[in-house]
């Protein structure tokens, strides 16, 4: 299993715990339909906006609408914050491609594609209303 290790500049620590936040929220998103009574934080959260939502009468694998969420929100929060290389991202890339070999096992590719594409849309619509915050570092006090 490849495993992922920044080593670049970290940037100021508001930032990331804000990065790490919206990428939690969305991981969460990403997956909360399969989730039995789950509920999407979107009306609980200030302006939170209204997540895409899965066409329920088809099949997801919801491990891998995480796994496509998770690697495209590192790489969209990730780039701007500490300069993601482009060895870093390789390695995000690399890493999804083999969690998305695993998942060949469990479902047909036309599931592993629409859960990939639910999976990015939640990443889109989080990195999306992250834009909206008018956080900045001259903000942090």
């Amino acid at each position: 299993m490849a495993k992922i290790q920044l080593a670049n500049p970290a940037a100021a620590p508001p930032l990331n715990f804000r990065n790490f936040a919206y990428i939690g929220l969305g991981l969460f998103e990403s997956v909360q339909p399969g989730i039995i009574g789950g509920s999407s934080f979107s009306p609980k959260l200030y302006q939170m906006p209204a997540m895409p939502k899965p066409d329920v009468s088809k099949e997801y694998l919801w491990s891998a609408s995480a796994n496509a969420a998770l690697a495209s929100m590192f790489k969209l929060f990730l780039t701007g914050s500490t300069g993601l290389t482009s060895a870093n991202r390789t390695s995000v890339d690399s890493m999804e491609a083999a969690n998305y070999g695993r998942f060949q096992s469990l479902a047909s590719g036309n599931v592993l594609q629409r859960s990939q594409a639910f999976g990015r849309s939640i990443a889109m619509a989080i990195y999306n209303w992250s834009t909206t915050d008018n956080f900045t570092l001259a903000s942090v006090g």
